[in-house]
C-alpha cells in the first residue's frame, strides 16, 4: 500500500532541518504513538526520499536490535559515518560522548539522525536520558543536527520529556503523537485500494484495524478489504500475524502478574462496561487493576456522559484501541482462541460472524463520534445517558458559538430509527441541562448509509 495522508506531519518534520540550518542550532523532534501506526514510515517519507537525502543526509538507527551501551554507541556512530562517508569514525563507548561527537559533526554538515524505538535505550544504556541531556546542552549551539526520536511506549517518552524533573524536560522542539488514520483518511484509502467495496466492508475494515496503518496495509496488500476476504484472511493460517499481534501490543508484565487484567479486558470487549457490573463478575477488588489499566498501561479509558461533572457515578469503561477491542472480542476469547490454536478456522470465523452485528453497531457509533469530532465547529461531542441509564443518546454534538446542538441515534439499519423515542430522550437531556433549551436543536438518525456524510 502506498503512503497516504500525514501531509501536516511531513511538513512539520521537514521544517526542522530548515530551522536547524537557519539558526545553526540542533533540533530535537519526538514522534510517539502506538505500535504499527506508521512512525517509521512517516520518518522515512519525511527524510528518506532520494531528492531529500541529497539535500540533507539522513541516518537511521533501530535501538531494539542493540545489546548494551557500547553496542548502541557503535551502531549510532556507524549509521552516521556510513551516511556521511566517514571512513574511520571514532570507537566511542559512552552515550554522552557519542552524542557529543554526532552534534559536533553537524557543525559543518547538517544531517538528520533518526533513533527508532528510542525508549529501549533506557533499558540498555545506564542513565540514557541524562547522558543525552548532558551532550545536548553542551553541543546543540552551532550544530545543525536534527535528532528524531521515535517510540511506541508513549508513557516512557512523556515521562522523559514532560515531567518537570525529567532530564529532557523542555528540550524537545517538536513532540507529537501520531494518530491512526481519521475517518476521512480511511474513506479515501478504501476508495483507492478497494473501489468495488461497500460501506459495510469499510465499517468492518475500520472495526478490525482502527485505522492503524500497518493493519490497513495488511489487508490491502492481500486484496482483502471486503468482508469475505477480510474474515478469511484473519481466520486462517495466513492470519497468524494478525492473530498474534494483540499479544505483542499488550506485551507487558501485567499479563503475567495476574489474570484479573485480562479478565477485565475481555469483559469490557464483550460489552460489560459499567464499573459495578465489572466488579460483580470478578471476586477480587478491581480498583487497583482498573487504575493501572487506565493510567499506567493506557489500555482502557473512562467514558462519561457529555457535560458530566467528574464523579464515579455513571462511569463506563472502554478499550482505548479499536484493534484491541476486535482482538479481545473475536481472537483472544476462550472459544475462538481454542479454535485458532487447533487450526479450526471455520469455527473461529463462525464465532466472529455471530457476534459481528452487535460489535459493528458499536463501531458505527464510534465512527460517527469521530466524524463529528473531526469537524472543528462541534466543540462538545460525546454520548449521553441519565443516572439511571433509562435514557441514552448515541451522539450529542454542541456548537456553542452558533448556539446549536444535534442529537443522533445510530442504527445499522435506517428503518429501526425511532424519531419519537429520540425526542423523548432529548427532553430528558434538557431536563438535566436546561441551559441548552434556547439553542437551535435538531435530531437525526444516522445509518451505515451516512458513513461518508460531512457532519
Amino acid at each position: 500500500m502506498r503512503f497516504y495522508g500525514r501531509e501536516e506531519e511531513l511538513q512539520t518534520l521537514r521544517s526542522q532541518t530548515q530551522l536547524a540550518i537557519k539558526h545553526r542550532t540542533a533540533r530535537m523532534a519526538v514522534v510517539t504513538g502506538r505500535r504499527r501506526v506508521g512512525k517509521t514510515t512517516l520518518i522515512e517519507e519525511a527524510f528518506g526520499a532520494a531528492d531529500i537525502r541529497a539535500a540533507v543526509p539522513y541516518a537511521y538507527c533501530f535501538v531494539s536490535q542493540l545489546i548494551d551501551e557500547q553496542d548502541f554507541c557503535h551502531a549510532l556512530i556507524g549509521s552516521v559515518a556510513k551516511t556521511l562517508n566517514i571512513a574511520y569514525p571514532p570507537m566511542l563507548d559512552r552515550a554522552d560522548d557519542a552524542f557529543g561527537y554526532l552534534l559536533d559533526l553537524a557543525r559543518s554538515t547538517p544531517y538528520v539522525l533518526a533513533i527508532d524505538e528510542c525508549q529501549e535505550a533506557e533499558y540498555r544504556v545506564q542513565n540514557f536520558w541524562a547522558k543525552l541531556q548532558k551532550a545536548w546542552d553542551r553541543g546543540k549551539a552551532g550544530s545543525q543536527l536534527v535528532l528524531v526520536l521515535t517510540g511506541s511506549i508513549q508513557t516512557t517518552l512523556e515521562r522523559a520529556f514532560g515531567e518537570h524533573n525529567a532530564p529532557l524536560f523542555g528540550r524537545a522542539d517538536l513532540f507529537f503523537i501520531l494518530q491512526p488514520f481519521s475517518t476521512y483518511e480511511m474513506q479515501h484509502i478504501f476508495k483507492v485500494e478497494c473501489p468495488t467495496g461497500t460501506l459495510s466492508d469499510l465499517l468492518l475494515l475500520h472495526a478490525a484495524t482502527g485505522g492503524v496503518a500497518r493493519y490497513v496495509d495488511f489487508f490491502a496488500s492481500q486484496d482483502a478489504m471486503q468482508k469475505d476476504a477480510l474474515l478469511s484472511s484473519i481466520f486462517s493460517a495466513n492470519g497468524s500475524w494478525f492473530q498474534a499481534e494483540g499479544q505483542i501490543v499488550t506485551a507487558n508484565e501485567f499479563l503475567r502478574k495476574s489474570p484479573v487484567y485480562t479478565r477485565i479486558l475481555l469483559l469490557i470487549a464483550a460489552g460489560t462496561t459499567k464499573r459495578n457490573e465489572l466488579q460483580d463478575r470478578i471476586e477480587t477488588d478491581i480498583s487497583p487493576y482498573i487504575q493501572r489499566l487506565e493510567t499506567d498501561y493506557r489500555l482502557i479509558e473512562r467514558i462519561e456522559p457529555i457535560l458530566h461533572k467528574k464523579s464515579s457515578k455513571g462511569l463506563r469503561f472502554a478499550i482505548r484501541d479499536p484493534y484491541l477491542r476486535f482482538w479481545y472480542a473475536f481472537v483472544e476469547r476462550e472459544l475462538p482462541k481454542s479454535y485458532l490454536e487447533r487450526g479450526h478456522y471455520a469455527q473461529a470465523r463462525a464465532y466472529a460472524e455471530a457476534g459481528l452485528p452487535v460489535f459493528l453497531g458499536r463501531t458505527l457509533e464510534d465512527w460517527f463520534l469521530e466524524r463529528y469530532k473531526e469537524n472543528p465547529a462541534w466543540i462538545h461531542v460525546g454520548q449521553w445517558w441519565d443516572r439511571k441509564g433509562e435514557n441514552e443518546i448515541d451522539v450529542v454534538a454542541i456548537d456553542p458559538t452558533a448556539r446549536r446542538a444535534e442529537f443522533v441515534e445510530v442504527k445499522i439499519n435506517r428503518e429501526k430509527y425511532n424519531e419519537f423515542a429520540l425526542r423523548q430522550k432529548v427532553s430528558a437531556f434538557l431536563a438535566v441541562h436546561p441551559e441548552y433549551r434556547s439553542f437551535e436543536l435538531s435530531v437525526r438518525g444516522l445509518s451505515i448509509d451516512n458513513m461518508l456524510d460531512d457532519l
